[in-house]
């Protein structure tokens, strides 16, 4: 319904035809709402400085978040409070608006303000995830045995860092029954390893085809090709391990995110147990694992495995 209305109040100012607007409405199945919006409409950066970022991008191989933290838009603490907050339906609109060239980011900023500054209701929040299926896995999580000292930061923080960034792709997902392994056969799977005081693993594995969908949401592309695919899904890696980095970091544990890796059909084993988490979304579901002291086997052939 509140969709509707920003449609309306977009409409109402003749600046795009009822075609361009349908098309609009069409393409947001598809997207995901950007950290810079995110920001714009928090307040925490105008656009401008979002429209900054982006040109600095082109020529930085840095995301959005490390160019922003960098030039002192954004701390750690407000960027996971962005990934934490629920994304309005009026956001998603003017995502797709940026996305398809219609505005840029400075534009957008102004039509949001205009159309806060009218609006009577509070905008409709897409369903949170329920905290106390998070606060349920934790406690799953560190029921297990494990030796390490800081399990619970550890497991906690790697849960909770793909929880916010999995609710930043498509906000309706359930887990499914952790599991407890010590050898994991899959189609695909790319994972990060942190180490230093300890060595941690994050990752994402199971079908090919279900995490082919789930890189097309990431990346916000209908078509991707296996390359593109492991880019994508590295990306999402990237900002996991990152915030399970600087969260360990405020707890005084030091892990270094070693570059992701992509594997197929092939195994994962480990001394001690590492866990499975299956996440269900629209289009199937796939497994999240998180792992102490991983290491791979030895048979697994060598064009199989590369760096991303």
């Amino acid at each position: 319904m509140y969709r509707q209305y920003f449609y309306d109040f977009i409409h109402q100012r003749n600046i795009l035809t009822l075609e361009q607007l349908d098309e609009v409405l069409a393409a947001q199945q598809f997207v995901r709402v950007k950290l810079g919006l995110l920001a714009i409409d928090s307040d925490y950066m105008t656009g401008a400085q979002v429209d900054r970022i982006h040109r600095l991008q082109r020529a930085s191989d840095k995301s959005f978040g490390e160019i922003a933290i960098q030039e002192g838009f954004l701390t750690i603490a407000q960027m996971e409070e962005l990934f934490d907050q629920p994304i309005h339906s009026y956001l998603t609109f003017s995502q797709v608006l940026v996305n398809q060239g219609f505005f840029d980011y400075e534009q957008i900023e102004r039509l949001i303000d205009e159309y806060k500054s009218q609006s009577t209701s509070d905008p409709a929040a897409v369903e949170p995830l329920q905290k106390e299926s998070v606060e349920m896995m934790m406690d799953e999580l560190t029921a297990f045995e494990t030796t390490m000292e800081f399990a619970d930061p550890i497991f906690g923080s790697s849960l909770i860092s793909f929880v916010k960034v999995i609710k930043f792709i498509e906000a309706s997902f359930q887990f499914g029954p952790l599991e407890k392994l010590t050898n994991y056969d899959f189609e695909y799977l790319m994972f990060s390893v942190m180490q230093g005081d300890y060595t941690v693993l994050v990752g994402v594995g199971g079908n090919f085809d279900k995490l082919n969908k789930l890189a097309r949401l990431f990346a916000e592309s209908m078509n991707v090709d296996d390359n593109e695919m492991a880019d994508s899904l590295c990306e999402l890696l990237n900002i996991v391990g990152g915030m399970v980095e600087a969260s360990l970091a405020q707890r005084g544990v030091m892990v270094e995110l070693l570059p992701p890796v992509a594997l197929k059909r092939q195994s994962l084993c480990n001394s001690k147990p590492f866990f499975r988490i299956p996440v269900h979304m629209t289009f199937g579901h796939f497994d999240y694992l998180i792992a102490e002291g991983v290491h791979l086997l030895e048979q697994q052939s060598k064009d199989e495995q590369g760096t991303v």
